[in-house]
């Protein structure tokens, strides 16, 4: 139906526009990682590695999700190598989100209420 393809478009645009924030982000991280991961630059650190996962899972829903979506088509069509690869990368990627995450407000934590410098 055609809300189902205006819904098709409006998540592909988004994991898109995802893909654009993550690498940006990554590249101005990247670019000034001279002054920001002086020590102490744990914090920076950390919030590189959540953008490394946030990014590698935007690029698993851009190659395996989407395409789906847009053809279609249901997880059991494909060949179990091409499912297992999703599964792995999409269980790894939101692992690493949810690490990186707990890091981050352990981080901003101990800054704020233990006065950790």
């Amino acid at each position: 139906s055609n809300w189902y393809y205006a819904a098709v478009v409006v998540y592909i645009f988004l994991v898109i526009l995802a893909l654009v924030v993550n690498t940006s982000m990554l590249a101005v991280l990247w670019r000034l990682r001279k002054q920001l991961f002086q020590p102490p630059g744990t914090f920076y650190t950390v919030v590189i590695g959540l953008m490394a996962f946030t990014s590698l899972n935007s690029l698993v829903q851009a190659i395996f999700v989407a395409p789906q979506y847009a053809e279609n088509t249901q997880v059991g069509s494909y060949n179990a190598s091409f499912t297992h690869a999703y599964f792995v990368l999409e269980m790894l990627s939101n692992y690493g989100i949810l690490g990186f995450s707990t890091l981050v407000a352990a981080n901003r934590f101990s800054t704020f209420n233990l006065d950790v410098k």
